[in-house]
């Protein structure tokens, strides 16, 4: 739902009539007396389908996959169709040696084992199944490439085609598992690891580890880019002078890990779509009115006046949201960011220009370590309108500016600063084809002649 938030207005439809109706004025001040002439400035909003203003270009995805993703997913059958498995890399983790301090002797010892530990993964709440969740974590039992890897093959690449003996990744032994509940256990996951599952990890000839919901109708969105998943192990030297376990936290995030999922994302026809694992984007042209109406403060006829002629308080595209699906539908926060392009013929291959959006400090209440707001817009789950900020945009061009009349529409934020990345989701926003523009603006007051 839209909220808005501001001085009184008049709701013109003018697209419902064919013309706008004059309604009630807004003025900025109270009294005539403190206006030229007697005729206070008239503040009007109008909300009209962009109809030919507006023109698709073609929707177009396939610029990332789940090993760009900063965030991995385990699912069963989540909306009745969603499933995903995480797959961790694990044996490099593990270091060659273990260097310790005891009586003051600085000691290595390259014959270390690993006697006790747990897998602790973040778990992203706001984006995930309340819970219970049982996770499970299972030894791999095939070999796999993190950058092709999908629900069938476990390799597809350089016309290496490799299918799971299993789809969604062959299993081993299981090795453990732990239970989220939001309520209860904050945002982590903690599953225990005995010493023979440890040992079986740190084997450089195994193939890692594979992360699965027992419980059907649940979805996991696993931070990796802030907080990374480790292993919290206990080592024990091969020859300590008495006995020592040294507890240490071994990374995984710097693994080539990836997750896997079933089945595709959609691809709605006819509809506007942007962001999501394969990071749809949106090409459309849009151009502006040239005039708006001016009614007259006491009544009467209203008639015409130049956009250019008056002063232009906002001006913004509103996309109504269309569904996609349980399975595939945002569970967060999700941010769109807008681009200019100058060769929209180039299709998939457009190169994008520069953010056109105004920045939106709304933004920044959502996105941690960022100073400054982002040419973005921003939408929760139950939002059914999302209103993209043009108003800079549209005046520089309606003043005379040369700037490009076609656009992209992408999901996820506008600059490439790692803290935000995370707000790059699976779920995929789609959008009616016809959007609506609204223009807020006020007829300045000109004084009476004597």
């Amino acid at each position: 739902m839209l909220r808005r938030i501001g001085l009184r207005r008049t709701f013109l439809l003018a697209a419902l009539v064919g013309t706008a109706a004059c309604g009630d004025e807004s003025p900025t001040l109270a009294g005539d007396p403190f206006f030229p002439g007697g005729a206070p400035p008239v503040t009007r909003e109008v909300i009209i389908p962009a109809g030919s203003a507006f023109r698709p270009l073609g929707v177009f995805t396939g610029y990332s996959g789940p090993n760009d993703a900063p965030y991995s997913l385990v699912a069963n059958r989540f909306g009745g169709e969603l499933s995903a498995n995480t797959l961790y890399r694990t044996a490099r983790a593990f270091p060659a040696e273990l260097r310790y301090t005891q009586d003051n002797v600085n000691r290595t010892d390259t014959l270390y084992r690993a006697v006790s530990g747990s897998l602790v993964v973040r778990v992203d709440s706001a984006a995930s199944s309340q819970g219970p969740v049982t996770l499970q974590v299972f030894s791999l039992a095939q070999d796999w490439d993190a950058r092709t890897a999908s629900w069938e093959l476990a390799v597809d690449s350089g016309g290496v085609r490799t299918p799971w003996a299993t789809p969604g990744g062959t299993r081993g032994a299981r090795l453990g598992q732990g239970v989220y509940t939001a309520q209860a256990a904050g945002d982590s996951v903690v599953l225990p690891l005995d010493s023979a599952g440890l040992a079986m990890l740190r084997d450089t000839l195994g193939f890692g580890l594979v992360l699965t919901a027992a419980e059907t109708g649940v979805r996991l969105q696993i931070n990796e880019a802030d907080r990374p998943p480790l292993l919290r192990v206990g080592l024990r030297p091969g020859a300590p002078v008495r006995d020592t376990v040294i507890t240490t936290d071994l990374p995984l995030g710097d693994q080539r890990n990836t997750f896997i999922f079933t089945p595709e994302p959609p691809q709605p026809a006819g509809l506007l779509a942007a962001g999501g694992i394969r990071s749809a984007r949106s090409l459309f042209s849009l151009s502006f009115p040239d005039t708006v109406d001016a009614c007259p403060a006491g009544g009467g006829a209203c008639g015409r006046v130049a956009l250019r002629d008056v002063s232009l308080n906002r001006v913004s595209l509103l996309l109504r949201r269309r569904d996609v699906g349980a399975a595939f539908a945002p569970q967060d926060t999700t941010i769109l960011s807008v681009f200019s392009i100058t060769e929209p013929e180039l299709g998939r291959r457009a190169p994008l220009g520069e953010p056109v959006l105004e920045p939106d400090v709304r933004v920044v209440a959502v996105i941690r370590n960022l100073l400054t707001p982002q040419r973005a817009a921003l939408f929760a789950p139950a939002d059914t309108l999302v209103e993209l900020d043009f108003t800079g945009f549209a005046t520089a061009s309606i003043n005379g500016d040369t700037l490009p009349t076609t656009f992209a529409l992408l999901g996820g934020p506008a600059v490439g600063i790692s803290s935000v990345r995370r707000f790059e989701t699976f779920g995929l926003a789609a959008f009616a084809p016809e959007p609506r523009l609204r223009i807020v603006y006020t007829l300045r007051a000109r004084p009476e002649l004597p």
